[in-house]
């Protein structure tokens, strides 16, 4: 919903931009209507009191009546005699803001429910404050109490503008806005490269000193690695102060710049400098992605070398879970989980490979599973893998000569129920030998027993 609105905001300046600038005459000469009026301001409000007793209104005789507005009195007049047009209505808003901002918000609030101005007229006075002063801006969406998800939208698209007018003006001064009280976590960081590249030691020191959790804070790698690519020795050594959760997040951006550049062995070697397994598994990863694409083995090989325990099955699982198995044949990865110790964890990660392998060779993807250790088995054929061959036409072929194991009685079971009706299953079930249609028989009779 916020998106929406900021996108409904900016279309509404945009189109208040094009009225503005299509429809408003040019600049008057000095004997113009509007200079005429400006000399007798009793002139120019018996102009504007005709023009709101009328029942239409010259968009071009409000535009040049308020080149003569003196104060806020002139401008409510003027946008009571615009009120039947919303675009002179809005044109006359961004007047008024741009002269007298607070003023202008005021007044708006009368126009709508008394929490916050009409949608389209809200943009302009906080725009035109937070040019002023941001602070005072702040202040005055802090101070509405919305009553629903519109409200709160609306205030948090409107909190947005007086940040980014800020940062347009004052890097330090728009940080020093956040956390604003309301925001509910803050903004995301999406759009202000420049910010981050105009001055980014400034920004990593900003972004680091808001309260943990803060959203601008999961882009304190984007904005270090800003700072590394023109200091890299300066940025390190500051990126070496921050609490270890902020330390992973820039490392791991500034090692995917790395990786992304063509210099993967620096970022192998970043990875190699971090103690902590987690943090080095989320750093390493760019590398380890390059070298699935071109290595997977290898990759493999860097994995167990460089992790143990739950990680070195993560990382594992992640390599061989995502290559491609058109490029680098199955079978290349069976000798790696010998390196492993048996457990959940070389489960999960043999699970990964298997659900994959099934699309080449469903039979030898089960056959290697089976061939596990009994600890490991448990995760590598699972109820995923289980349900995935099922699924395929082939495991009931496969069923015909497939060894007895808990691992064939549990696809017998998972192809039966996944059966339109019990004499489909009998169908197949003489197909086969009397053990394993009897099996079926049993299937059968399992599931009948659960229905309702």
């Amino acid at each position: 919903m916020k998106a929406t609105h900021l996108l409904l905001i900016a279309a509404i300046a945009a189109t208040g931009f094009f009225l503005g600038t299509a429809f408003r005459p040019a600049a008057p000469p000095a004997n113009s209507e509007a200079a005429t009026l400006g000399a007798s301001h009793e002139a120019f409000r018996n102009r504007i009191t005709a023009m709101t007793k009328s029942t239409s209104t010259s968009w071009t005789g409000v535009m040049a009546l308020a080149e003569g507005a003196e104060g806020n009195s002139d401008w409510l007049a003027l946008l009571n005699a615009a009120r039947l047009d919303p675009f002179l209505s809005a044109a006359i808003v961004r007047r008024w803001a741009a002269a007298d901002p607070e003023a202008c918000w005021k007044h708006l609030l009368t126009l709508g429910d008394g929490i916050l101005p009409p949608e389209h007229l809200a943009e302009a006075p906080m725009k035109a404050w937070a040019e002023r002063n941001p602070e005072d801006a702040v202040a005055a969406l802090a101070a509405a109490r919305p009553q629903g998800k519109a409200h709160i939208d609306l205030r948090n698209a409107l909190s947005w503008i007086v940040v980014k007018t800020t940062l347009d003006q004052d890097l330090e001064r728009g940080f020093a806005l956040m956390p604003l009280p309301f925001s509910g976590g803050g903004f995301s960081f999406g759009g202000t490269e420049k910010w981050m590249e105009a001055d980014p030691e400034k920004a990593c020191r900003l972004i680091a000193g808001l309260p943990a959790g803060y959203i601008f804070q999961h882009e304190l790698g984007a904005t270090a690695t800003a700072w590394f690519k023109t200091e890299p020795e300066a940025a390190m050594a500051w990126i070496g102060t921050l609490p270890q959760d902020l330390q992973e997040k820039a490392l791991a951006n500034i090692s995917e710049h790395l990786a992304k550049s063509g210099d993967v062995e620096k970022s192998r070697d970043l990875a190699l400098t971090i103690p902590s397994m987690s943090a080095r598994q989320s750093i390493a990863g760019p590398y380890l992605q390059h070298l699935r694409k071109t290595d997977p083995a290898a990759a493999c090989a860097w994995g167990i070398e460089h992790f143990d325990g739950r990680m070195m099955g993560g990382v594992i699982g992640n390599i061989v879970g995502n290559v491609d198995l058109k490029k680098f044949p199955p079978t290349l990865f069976p000798p790696y989980f010998d390196q492993m110790p048996d457990g959940d964890s070389k489960g999960q990660a043999a699970s990964r490979l298997i659900r994959k392998w099934l699309a080449e060779d469903g039979p030898a993807a089960i056959a290697w599973g089976e061939s596990l250790d009994p600890r490991t088995r448990i995760d590598a054929l699972g109820s995923m893998v289980e349900d995935e061959w099922a699924a395929k036409p082939e495991a009931r072929a496969w069923l015909a000569t497939a060894p007895e194991t808990p691992f064939s009685r549990r696809v017998i079971d998972s192809i039966v129920g996944q059966m339109a009706s019990p004499e489909e299953a009998r169908a197949w079930a003489a197909e086969l030998p009397p053990a394993r249609a009897a099996q079926v028989t049993e299937a059968l009779e399992k599931q009948a027993a659960k229905a309702p």
